[in-house]
């Protein structure tokens, strides 16, 4: 089964610092975090242009709550259950883009469709 995503479809993008955790479904889906100040992405330099959106990671997620959860306990406590938490902390992505300014959207895939069938 192919799923088309359009802007429509994602949520609108939330403050991960204010985040209230429960508004995320715990069903599968695919999640982006980006950088944000005052509701402006933050350009992000990368191999060949710039990246106007601020986009930090793009994930997929069997449960997208527990997931992009897993995310910012890492950031806060700067402990080791998420890859893209490991390389903002590790790389110094956090003196740049403080995480506060850290942001995400998500989009829950249709009922019946499960993580595994997202190619990479």
């Amino acid at each position: 089964m192919l799923v088309i995503m359009t802007d429509n479809d994602w949520t609108e993008w939330a403050s991960l610092e204010k985040l209230d955790f429960t508004q995320i479904t715990a069903t599968s889906g695919v999640y982006e975090i980006g950088a944000s100040i005052n509701g402006q992405p933050q350009p992000i330099k990368r191999a060949n242009d710039v990246d106007k959106n601020g986009l930090l990671y793009i994930g997929k997620a069997r449960n997208l709550r527990k997931r992009v959860n897993d995310f910012w306990i890492h950031i806060v406590t700067e402990g080791n259950q998420h890859t893209a938490a490991e390389t903002y902390l590790l790389y110094g992505f956090s003196a740049k883009f403080q995480k506060e300014s850290l942001q995400v959207r998500w989009f829950a895939l249709p009922e019946g469709m499960e993580e595994d069938s997202l190619k990479s």
